[in-house]
């Protein structure tokens, strides 16, 4: 009880209220041409600059996630075995039962088509739905939990503010590179840049 009262007392209500938005936003990203690519047909629309917007704003719902389980992860200081056993070893089974539900899901239930050696292939080499690429992300970062919690109380405030404007450069060059080749025709080579998403194949005109 005690520990139940004192766990209730450090909550950080913020970090709710962010779960909470990006739950949105993550919702709003899977609503198509009625939301998140309304813009695509409102050409003409007054509205157009806001559905553009809206829709590129909330691609952040993710990354806030990922901010909310680093600022709750990182202050902590575990070693790789109580990592392994308390969150690797624990996320890893939630991973495979999700999968398991999007597997009987795919077969409509149906167990005459079910293989066991299809599944965990499928597991292992891919992804059984394309819902589930999150779950491997946090996988991975949970595996170099300990390494980043070290990390990240050996920098500095100077270092933070280097790799913020490190990261800022290298997205922000991705839009420069669309405003001078449109057509998709030079980038900086993939294993220079700190941006792992590159938008030349999305480029229309």
């Amino acid at each position: 009880m005690i520990r139940e009262i004192k766990s209730e007392e450090n909550r950080k209500v913020y970090l709710d209220f962010l779960r909470i938005m990006a739950i949105f936003m993550v919702l709003y990203n899977h609503t198509g041409t009625r939301g998140y690519v309304l813009f695509t047909i409102a050409q003409g629309s007054p509205l157009y600059w806001s559905y553009l917007f809206f829709s590129i704003f909330i691609k952040i719902n993710v990354p806030v996630f990922s901010m909310i389980s680093g600022a709750l992860l990182l202050p902590r200081q575990e070693s790789a075995g109580q990592v392994a056993y308390r969150r690797i070893t624990r996320f890893t089974a939630a991973l495979v039962l999700c999968s398991m539900v999007g597997y009987l899901y795919q077969l409509h239930l149906d167990l005459s088509k079910f293989s066991l050696e299809y599944f965990f292939r499928t597991l292992y080499s891919n992804r059984l739905t394309n819902a589930s690429w999150y779950l491997y992300a946090y996988l991975a970062f949970l595996v170099a939990l300990p390494l980043l919690q070290s990390f990240a109380k050996s920098l500095s405030y100077k270092q933070y503010i280097y790799m913020i404007e490190v990261y800022l450069a290298f997205q922000c060059l991705s839009i420069f590179e669309y405003i001078f080749e449109p057509g998709g025709g030079v980038f900086l080579i993939m294993a220079i840049s700190t941006s792992s998403w590159r938008p030349k194949m999305y480029y229309t005109r």
